[in-house]
């Protein structure tokens, strides 16, 4: 601790950013919804702006357990909401505090550690029976920045038998179009660049989908170039929906 004031107090942009994260932290703690959605915002636009030579200064914060943007969101935000029915105030906290969890694990790797603390696997995948299609797909993305390059974290991903999940809802004929193709483009990402379970998660995309639809999603990327990310796996969900009662 003693290293770490030391540290703190050493440049003027380090005591800097530690206010700005203070005051944003002390908002998302706050009792009025609209604090707390400011306070999110702001962090947002806080990580989103950060350049190259203040990075290394967000990451020591980060390593700093109540510093830890990703422990401070899944506290306050993540649990309660996941543990009764949304609002519209609630989803609109939960799906600025998913963005931001998104954002933090990509920039500091150690977080996917704080956030496999907190059962983000299980709360995310939890996170997907909610019929809020802007919630679904803020989860997946979340999930997928988390599970990148965390062994660990895959596998609990299996043992959750999340790819079960992540599938049942994209048979959904009722889902959202933008619900069902982000699960179509989550799937692809694990069986193609997911490398540490590639082999397990290929087996199992086959058992859940079948060897014909398995290819088609691998081949998705390639057959559309030059449509939209998302918008590459139209017509995987379209031959998916002739196989689906």
């Amino acid at each position: 601790m003693e290293d770490y004031l030391a540290w703190l107090n050493s440049d003027r942009r380090i005591r800097e950013m530690h206010f700005q994260l203070s005051l944003y932290f002390a908002k998302v703690r706050g009792k009025p919804c609209s604090l707390r959605v400011q306070g999110l915002t702001d962090l947002i636009l806080f990580v989103k702006s950060l350049k190259e030579d203040d990075l290394k200064f967000f990451q020591r914060f980060q390593d700093v357990e109540d510093e830890n943007i990703c422990k401070m969101v899944f506290k306050e935000i993540v649990i309660p909401c996941n543990e009764g029915s949304l609002s519209v105030q609630s989803r609109q906290e939960l799906y600025l505090g998913l963005e931001l969890i998104q954002g933090v694990c990509l920039l500091h790797f150690p977080s996917k550690t704080v956030a496999a603390d907190h059962d983000a696997v299980k709360l995310l995948l939890e996170l997907l029976d909610k019929d809020y299609p802007q919630i679904q797909v803020a989860s997946l993305e979340c999930l997928l920045s988390i599970l990148v390059d965390k062994e660990d974290l895959q596998r609990n991903f299996r043992d959750s038998k999340g790819i079960d999940k992540v599938t049942s809802v994209l048979r959904q004929k009722t889902a959202k179009k933008e619900v069902r193709l982000k699960c179509a483009e989550f799937l692809f990402f694990l069986i193609r660049y997911f490398s540490g379970g590639m082999n397990d998660n290929r087996k199992k995309v086959i058992d859940v989908l079948g060897d014909r639809l398995t290819q088609l999603l691998t081949q998705s990327v390639q057959l559309n170039p030059t449509k939209e990310k998302g918008e590459k796996f139209e017509g995987f969900i379209r031959e998916l929906d002739k196989y689906t009662a």
